[in-house]
């Protein structure tokens, strides 16, 4: 099975196990992640609108009841290197971390 099968498998598990957690995206940039979610819910069928994070978008989420994919390139993007960000990865319910997808 390929790696990022493996992964889709994992999402669709955690969010069959827990229906009301949030889905929280970091792709290189906000647009990058916005494809990664399409390739992705194309493949999940999933009715949850994500939120795509970026350095800006930080304030006021809960990080204990999300799961957050780190999708392709998300090793660029600017949030990785705030402090806020880095709790969040360490108190999320889940992170997934997702391989480069093909566009």
């Amino acid at each position: 099975m390929e790696v990022i099968e493996r992964e889709i498998k994992r999402l669709q598990l955690y969010l069959k196990e827990c229906p009301d957690i949030e889905i929280w995206i970091v792709s290189g940039t906000k647009n990058q992640a916005k494809v990664c979610w399409k390739i992705i819910n194309n493949k999940i069928n999933c009715s949850k609108k994500p939120v795509f994070l970026s350095s800006n978008e930080l304030d006021g989420l809960n990080p204990h009841k999300s799961l957050i994919l780190l999708c392709d390139k998300w090793y660029k993007n600017k949030i990785i290197r705030n402090g806020v960000f880095i709790d969040y990865l360490d108190n999320a319910k889940f992170t997934i971390p997702i391989g480069e997808l093909s566009y």
